[in-house]
């Protein structure tokens, strides 16, 4: 049992420091993108969302939560400069990530699917509160055809290549979120 408890608190420690790193290099790869696909389309990169999805089967929902709200105001603070738009949208994605793993038994393809719903759920909300708040003026059809389909594309690759080094890294058996 002390095994089990040494590799969470691990977890516990180095997660955030994932994170940030992977909220930085999430930024390069977009920005990277963004100047390949000039104004025909827009990918971003969602590596963070993919590991906090993986973390959610090794931390409780609240300490996942809260890593959200964090890591949202982060990225409100270093891509808008208004608080507001990631810090719900992070938290809310998080949480639906919760939410579908308790009516789904996690597998590989169950994982893929959520990934392009948390994916999905986390580009429309901050796509939509941008609109709703006059920051951004996209419309629905550039949107789902320029942004979300070419950024769901992208980040199904990057899950693909890292569901096997995640699943391992997490130490990832019979999947089970954490109440």
């Amino acid at each position: 049992m002390k095994k089990k408890n040494d590799k969470s608190k691990r977890i516990r420690i180095y997660l955030p420091i994932a994170a940030i790193l992977l909220f930085l290099i999430d930024a390069q790869i977009t920005r990277a993108l963004q100047l390949v696909g000039k104004e025909s389309f827009l990918i971003h990169a969602h590596l963070l969302l993919i590991v906090l999805m993986m973390a959610s089967f090794r931390m409780k929902r609240k300490t996942m939560i809260f890593w959200g709200i964090v890591l949202g105001l982060l990225m409100d603070l270093y891509y808008i400069g208004i608080i507001g738009i990631y810090t719900i949208a992070m938290p809310l994605t998080v949480a639906a990530t919760y939410l579908l793993f308790s009516y789904v038994e996690a597998n590989s393809f169950t994982l893929l699917i959520n990934t392009i719903i948390i994916i999905s759920i986390f580009e429309v909300s901050t796509a939509g509160l941008q609109v709703l708040f006059n920051i951004s003026n996209i419309s629905g059809v550039v949107f789902f055809a320029r942004m979300l389909g070419p950024t769901l594309l992208f980040n199904i690759g990057m899950f693909l290549l890292l569901i096997a080094p995640l699943r391992k890294l997490f130490k990832l058996g019979p999947l089970r979120v954490k109440e």
